[in-house]
């Protein structure tokens, strides 16, 4: 599937059109009946990064993403969805849960197999592949959303970041304004290895100067995505789990954050994200 276009038009008009229900009108300015509101609920920005999840885990990341809301989300709290992928969800912030859980029927997971990310990750060094686009174009619509909720003000706010992680090496560190990358979009036209490793400490800056702690899940169900795929190498398979679950480990834990990886500690996790927003 080309990701640079989704239902026939170009890619870059369909996650403008989703982003910019997030990360400008939207969370700029927030429903009406804010006002009328005390301010005391939160705003759980859920980030569905299905350009990473496996197809075969969609009836399971459905039912992960309702766990999620119904563990979270409280009376006057305000929530919003949006998607990296075919799932095409644009929900700006609201206080209608209804219109949240329709909205997560459309979840639908979009990732490359494991053979072609073997494979992609085969190819000549430096050089752009669908693996890298893939992250690129996650990694530029959460920064853009992480922008949009920099202007938020006087509302507890958290990230929740669903994906499978990236297959990018991140060395240890913290994100800082100074002696990194510019906090700019990231760019989509030169991917490689490199950028997409740049973009991700541009989204960990960007997110630490707003505040906003970043929690990770991993949708891979432990003893089912899991397993290695026959047809890929298996000292690669391990290197490629070890490494995407650190990289949302990185993405939370350098934002203030924390990650969610394995099935029997959600329950636990979500009350530790409750209890880490509201406090």
């Amino acid at each position: 599937m080309d990701i640079r276009r989704v239902g026939g038009l170009p890619r870059v008009l369909i996650l403008g059109t989703a982003v910019a229900l997030i990360a400008t009108t939207s969370l700029v300015a927030l429903p009406a009946s804010t006002s009328a509101r005390p301010q005391s609920g939160a705003l759980w920005l859920i980030f569905l990064d299905d350009l990473h999840v496996d197809f075969k885990s969609t009836g399971y990341l459905r039912t992960l993403l309702k766990t999620i809301c119904t563990n979270l989300v409280q009376d006057g709290d305000l929530v919003a969805v949006v998607s990296t992928g075919s799932s095409s969800i644009a929900i700006d912030p609201t206080y209608d849960r209804t219109r949240i859980l329709n909205g997560i029927e459309k979840a639908i997971g979009t990732a490359l197999a494991l053979p072609d990310i073997f494979r992609s990750s085969q190819s000549v060094s430096g050089q752009p592949n669908e693996l890298t686009y893939r992250i690129a174009v996650s990694v530029s619509t959460a920064f853009d959303v992480v922008q949009g909720l920099a202007q938020v003000k006087n509302l507890r706010k958290a990230f929740i970041y669903v994906s499978s992680g990236y297959y990018v090496d991140l060395p240890d560190g913290t994100p800082t304004e100074s002696g990194g990358p510019p906090l700019t979009r990231p760019n989509l036209k030169n991917v490689s290895v490199a950028s997409v490793r740049d973009d991700l400490f541009r989204l960990m800056a960007a997110a630490k100067r707003s505040d906003l702690k970043v929690f990770a899940i991993d949708t891979r169900r432990l003893g089912n995505s899991a397993l290695p795929d026959s047809s890929s190498d298996i000292i690669w398979w391990q290197n490629y789990w070890a490494t995407s679950r650190n990289s949302l480990r990185a993405i939370s834990e350098r934002t203030g954050g924390f990650a969610i990886l394995e099935e029997q500690d959600l329950a636990e996790g979500l009350k530790r994200i409750n209890s880490t927003v509201r406090n």
